[in-house]
């Protein structure tokens, strides 16, 4: 859909960007950063997965001490994440 709007065939509105930074405004959510401690742990997380986008999550859980919300069968399976089920 965002391709169409950069083409000027829909408008959006708000844009998908003011959406995004109005609803972390007024939302009870943090945004946590990727850093280098979180990207080193994502390849030692115990979770068959090689996807790097679910190993960042799982290892920024982990890291931040977060409880996940998931239905993904691998990330249930890690012993080392705290998962909402």
């Amino acid at each position: 859909m965002y391709d169409l709007a950069e083409k000027n065939r829909i408008k959006l509105h708000p844009t998908p960007e003011k959406w995004i930074y109005q609803a972390l405004e007024n939302s009870p959510m943090e945004e946590a950063e990727l850093t280098n401690e979180i990207a080193i742990e994502s390849r030692f997380i115990d979770i068959p997965h090689q996807d790097p986008a679910v190993r960042f999550i799982a290892a920024t859980a982990l890291v931040n001490d977060f409880i996940l919300i998931t239905k993904d069968e691998r990330m249930l399976r890690s012993k080392q994440i705290k998962i909402l089920k």
